[in-house]
């Protein structure tokens, strides 16, 4: 008999073969191996779009930069949203937006200086740079209690600040 632990995960394998439309439990290996090839056939035409560029074949067989995909626990719902537009190149910047509607410019709607690409957005513009550096920090202590937490075989060193006027400065 079986527990209500192997029940609830081949309840899940069910539905998850019911939504690929694949039979459940799979009798013809056959069938899996056309459902597999089906799906590389259709990422690899998604991939070949025009407003994809390089960022589908680059990251197809990523395995650690898409774990997201895989466990669903690693980001919040709403960041879980954005990731699949981030990897796509599909987000709201005015370079991706020309591509469909053409824009009157393509300037940084902030800093109104650079043209406003995901990397100037994500990484170069000064006005979201202190959100950047919040991320960054969450990230880094997230890992940070991670790596202290499960094991006592890490040790973790955080850099010494100073606040100043013009900001913190880090003593290294």
């Amino acid at each position: 008999m079986l527990s209500s632990s192997q029940l609830n995960m081949n309840e899940g394998w069910k539905r998850l073969a019911k939504s690929a439309r694949i039979q459940w439990p799979i009798t013809n290996f056959r069938q899996l191996e056309i459902y597999k090839k089906n799906q590389k056939e259709k990422l690899t035409q998604w991939g070949a779009l025009p407003s994809k560029e390089k960022s589908i074949p680059s990251s197809a067989d990523d395995q650690y930069g898409n774990s997201w995909l895989y466990n669903h626990t690693l980001l919040k719902p709403c960041r879980f949203l954005t990731a699949p537009r981030l990897t796509s190149e599909t987000t709201s910047d005015r370079v991706c937006l020309t591509k469909v509607i053409p824009q009157e410019t393509t300037k940084c709607r902030k800093c109104k200086t650079c043209i406003e690409t995901q990397a100037h957005v994500l990484v170069q513009c000064k006005h979201t740079k202190t959100q950047i550096i919040h991320r960054h920090d969450e990230i880094r202590n997230f890992i940070s209690r991670k790596l202290t937490a499960n094991t006592r075989e890490f040790q973790v060193i955080e850099e010494a600040a100073i606040a100043t006027p013009s900001g913190l400065v880090c003593l290294t």
